[in-house]
C-alpha cells in the first residue's frame, strides 16, 4: 500500500510536469507555425506518465513473485526435517531483510 501510494504520486508528479512542458512548448510563439509535428509529438509526452506506470506495475508484480519465491524457501526449510530450531529461526528473522533488498 505505502508503494502505492509512493507511485501514485509521484505519477501525479510527472504528470503535472509533462502537462507544463507541453504548455510551455505550445505557448511559445513561433513553435506550432514553424514546426508542424510540434503539436504531434507534444501529444506523445502524454504517453511518459503511463509508461512510467506500467513500468510501475510490472516491477510490483516481479517484487511479489520474488518475496513469495522467498517465503516458500523458507516454508519448504521448516518442512525440512533435518533443519536445527536455530536455522529456521535464523531463516526466519532474515526475511524481513530479504524483502526489503527485494524491494
Amino acid at each position: 500500500q505505502v508503494l502505492q501510494l509512493s507511485a501514485t504520486r509521484a505519477w501525479e508528479e510527472i504528470e503535472g510536469q509533462v502537462k507544463d512542458v507541453q504548455d510551455k512548448i505550445l505557448e511559445a510563439p513561433s513553435n506550432a507555425s514553424q514546426f508542424p509535428y510540434v503539436e504531434g509529438a507534444v501529444e506523445n509526452l502524454a504517453a511518459i506518465p503511463h509508461m512510467m506506470w506500467e513500468s510501475f506495475g510490472v516491477n510490483v508484480a516481479k517484487a511479489k513473485d520474488d518475496v513469495q519465491r522467498c517465503v516458500d524457501g523458507v516454508i519448504q526449510g521448516l518442512a525440512n526435517e533435518d533443519a536445527t530450531d536455530e536455522q529456521l529461526v535464523r531463516e526466519m528473522r532474515a526475511l524481513p531483510a530479504e524483502v526489503q533488498n527485494i524491494a
